[in-house]
């Protein structure tokens, strides 16, 4: 699988390579969107540190029920603190569109038509897989969430994810940083204005 990481182009747009816990973490996730597909059935993705509300049971009844036409949200927490716009209202819980990504991937549903998109964008892998999940402007996937969230990171326990990456960047590294982050901020704004 890591043979889908180009660190050439990774090093050119942020400076720095994936770290291996990152490469195994997108490796995970890309083995859930494979067996999705496979199965041809919807899934939960979630990660190890997934800790359930009270009301993921409630959540899962909706999954399960006919009024879930949709092909992906998130089961946790805006971590950005997003402009959302309402979906659909289930009572307790509502499905909302979110305008930015949510950093990391707990936990989500997903079904085949997703997993599909997903796995086209990620024929090359450059970002972090949440950061590659949250770029809906190109992969196409509806950036919606489950609000109040279903389930939450268990901040408790200690994320390997993250290794020091301090690392000097060149000038040419810093600017090819902010061009790939405006051109992706103005790509965001753009769909977000006609969707």
């Amino acid at each position: 699988l890591f043979q889908h990481y180009n660190e050439k182009k990774r090093m050119i747009i942020k400076g720095q390579p994936l770290t291996l816990n990152q490469l195994g973490c997108y490796a995970s996730h890309y083995s859930m969107w494979k067996k999705c597909v496979e199965l041809d059935k919807p899934i939960i993705v979630l990660e190890d540190d997934a800790k359930f509300k009270k009301s993921f049971l409630d959540v899962l009844n909706f999954i399960n029920s006919d009024k879930n036409t949709f092909e992906f949200f998130w089961l946790q927490p805006d971590r950005l603190k997003n402009k959302k716009k309402l979906i659909a209202n289930f009572g307790q819980f509502s499905l909302q569109q979110f305008s930015k990504g949510f950093i990391g991937a707990t936990g989500y549903y997903l079904t085949p038509k997703a997993a599909k998109k997903y796995l086209k964008q990620s024929e090359e892998w450059v970002l972090t897989v949440d950061v590659t999940m949250d770029r809906f402007f190109e992969n196409r996937v509806p950036p919606y969430a489950i609000v109040p969230p279903c389930l939450e990171a268990d901040y408790e326990l200690e994320s390997t994810i993250y290794e020091d990456q301090t690392k000097k960047k060149t000038l040419v590294i810093m600017i090819c940083r902010e061009c790939f982050s405006l051109i992706s901020n103005i790509r965001r704004i753009w769909y977000n204005i006609f969707h």
